[in-house]
């Protein structure tokens, strides 16, 4: 029997004009861009909706344009959880005196299809009580390597879209971190017009970083992607994109896949990158799953190009992808797919999923190594000191003396051959035991 459903408070939102992009927090704030004074005041803006406020109150304007043209906000990228900080990208000048310039983004479609995309809009940081923060310039650029997929999903099936694209951009849970990708060079770092994900942090010097580029500077080659796990027949067709969370809570931790050699242990890609698999399901061999973690720069791993550490998750060796699945809030646990056998309990050759987990994984798929003896002395362990001296027993024996012993007649039969050696020979022969190396993080 179903139990009933408490009753709630419901509430019918009505803005006006379209709404373009729509997020949410955990504190009760709602998100979206929409035409709300049209005609008067053209383009978008970026309104908040906060159920906990007075009915007066509920509804805030947060991309306000100081010079009453419109904010012409094109898409949000996400929000912290209390909703103090958002990321929204328009092409308003809306940081006052700061460096921003008005923006080139339009469309020929309402909802800013990714096919329909074009020009540069502005990304920018609000925070509550201070005026927007240009974070980058983005290019809405091609429908595939485009800024646009950081803020405009494209569903399959629609708004011209043949395949669905998901979202890219990720938050910190106090929105400190933005996690995005671009292909504009926003470092030191030439990428060269290869998309690559890209981290802005709130208060930082330098504010941004590339946590996907080689650590060593070599040249760019195909760039990161986030999640190529697919599961034929469900739709969308990239579910793992759209679930995985490639940013830890605390904004310390990316997670993503590269065919490029971003740590000297990975060396699959050396003869050739071929594809594996058939259609929209083929991935390079050579791909790999990979960690950013933020570090000190005396670390050993660092690397003043990227702003932190770079760790190879995946072995690197296989000869079939290890695809990136998903990760702990935390980042202590990392899920990805591989052939490889990891611990001594895979056996086969099939695709499983691992957990890539701080501090190790479970004992039991860890068998003990043995090592075998070698040769007939090697067995018989360790040898035995003798026991020490004591005195005589018949120094301190008290009682009636030895009775005189009769002398037996010698004995005539052979003394049998000892068979110590050759049992412990064939005891080891059959109780070797071979060793199966694992790895954890």
């Amino acid at each position: 029997m179903l139990e009933a459903i408490p009753s709630c408070d419901r509430e019918f939102i009505e803005p006006d004009g379209t709404l373009n992009g729509l997020t949410t927090d955990t504190s009760n704030h709602i998100y979206w861009s929409v035409n709300g004074e049209a005609p008067s005041n053209p383009g978008n803006d970026l309104y908040r909706f906060d159920a906990s406020a007075d009915p007066g109150e509920r509804l805030e304007d947060l991309s306000a344009d100081p010079g009453g043209n419109g904010a012409e906000v094109f898409g949000l990228l996400g929000a912290s959880a209390d909703g103090s900080r958002a990321y929204f990208v328009a092409n308003g000048d809306l940081d006052g005196a700061g460096v921003a310039t008005p923006g080139s983004c339009e469309t020929t479609e309402p909802h800013g299809a990714l096919s329909t995309l074009s020009g540069e809009c502005n990304l920018y940081l609000w925070q509550e009580g201070i005026p927007p923060q240009l974070v980058a310039r983005l290019d809405t650029g091609k429908e595939r390597e485009g800024d646009a997929r950081n803020w405009a999903p494209s569903p399959i099936g629609l708004f011209g879209s043949s395949s669905y694209f998901a979202k890219t951009a990720s938050t910190s849970a106090d929105g400190s971190v933005l996690l995005f990708r671009s292909q504009q060079k926003l470092t030191d770092y030439d990428n060269e017009g290869v998309p690559e994900l890209y981290r802005f942090e709130v208060g930082a010097t330098p504010a941004i970083t590339c946590v996907s580029c080689p650590p060593g500077g070599e040249a760019v080659k195909s760039g990161p992607s986030l999640g190529s796990i697919t599961f034929p027949g469900l739709q969308p067709r990239d579910p793992a994109t759209v679930a995985s969370r490639n940013l830890s809570s605390d904004g310390g931790r990316v997670f993503f896949e590269t065919t490029e050699a971003l740590s000297p242990a990975d060396t699959n890609g050396q003869g050739g990158c071929l594809l594996i698999g058939n259609a929209e399901a083929a991935r390079p061999a050579c791909l790999d799953t990979y960690e950013w973690e933020a570090c000190k720069a005396g670390s050993p791993a660092y690397s003043p190009l990227t702003g932190g550490c770079t760790f190879l998750i995946s072995t690197g060796k296989s000869e079939y992808p290890s695809l990136f699945a998903d990760a702990s809030a935390s980042g202590d646990d990392v899920f990805f797919f591989t052939r490889d056998q990891l611990v001594g309990q895979d056996k086969d050759e099939l695709q499983d999923v691992y957990d890539a987990r701080v501090g190790g994984g479970l004992a039991s798929q860890f068998p003990v190594t043995q090592v075998p003896c070698e040769g007939a002395e090697a067995c018989h362990g360790p040898a035995q000191s003798p026991p020490p001296e004591s005195s005589p027993g018949s120094a301190t024996f008290v009682g009636p003396a030895n009775p005189v012993a009769k002398h037996p007649k010698p004995n005539r039969h052979k003394p049998k051959k000892q068979k110590h050696h050759k049992k412990h020979k064939k005891n080891n022969k059959h109780g070797r035991a071979t060793t199966e190396q694992g790895g954890s993080r």
